[in-house]
């Protein structure tokens, strides 16, 4: 949370940060809550913070997805929880995306391995081949997407739900641009050391479900007026 607090104290008081708790079994609430409570004493002019929780873990897309349908700013950042995103780097990455509408930021050093390294290409491949990503855009979870993108998403997502497939294939048309942030911003101690969520059957299955519900046409009315996750309470 110490990290957090001067990246806050420097955006405008009139953003807001949201987390979404997607049903962590630790006391992640209750320091969420005492870092909402410290801002809204000490540093009243800084950001508000929001706190979701859902009623269960329903995954990291959902997630994401609730944050950006619950947000109310003409610009939305995503990021992980596990500061491998540098917080540092928002000021400038929110100033470079202004006139796009979905920005993607890379490390400078790629330093993933493994499973990692070839779960991403299949993820490229099937984004570039069937959703018509440009060939220079990597895609990846630290993004701005602007107020125009998250519209055309919002009520689209169904029961599974992978973000930037459904940008890609609800704004055909939005302007994408890759940026590159210094490895030398991250938390060096979190920065290469987390390990993957995923095993390698694991993404083969996951992007095996993104060909499902994005390229085959007869899943829409599958996957129509369902939703993602459901909300427990919001603080």
């Amino acid at each position: 949370m110490d990290v957090l607090l001067p990246v806050l104290r420097g955006l405008a008081s009139e953003s807001e940060l949201i987390f979404v708790d997607d049903g962590s079994p630790d006391d992640t609430v209750r320091q969420l809550a005492a870092l909402k409570e410290t801002l809204r004493h000490q540093y009243p002019d800084a950001p508000d913070i929001r706190i979701i929780r859902l009623k269960e873990n329903y995954g990291q897309q959902a997630a994401v997805y609730c944050g950006l349908l619950h947000a109310r700013g003409e610009s939305v950042v995503t990021m992980d929880d596990d500061l491998q995103h540098p917080p540092s780097y928002l000021p400038e990455f929110l100033r470079l995306s202004r006139d796009y509408d979905l920005s993607y930021a890379h490390p400078d050093r790629d330093r993933r391995e493994g499973s990692l390294q070839y779960g991403s290409r299949m993820r490229d491949l099937f984004f570039r081949k069937i959703l018509g990503c440009p060939p220079e855009i990597t895609p990846g979870s630290f993004r701005v997407i602007s107020r125009r993108a998250v519209e055309a998403v919002r009520g689209r997502a169904g029961t599974f739900v992978y973000v930037s497939a459904l940008l890609f294939r609800s704004l055909p048309d939005m302007k994408v641009q890759n940026l590159k942030y210094s490895t030398a911003d991250v938390t060096t101690s979190t920065f290469g050391n987390s390990p993957s969520r995923f095993s390698l059957s694991g993404r083969i299955l996951l992007y095996l479900k993104l060909v499902f519900y994005y390229t085959l046409p007869f899943t829409g009315w599958i996957n129509r007026d369902a939703q993602p996750y459901v909300i427990r309470e919001e603080l």
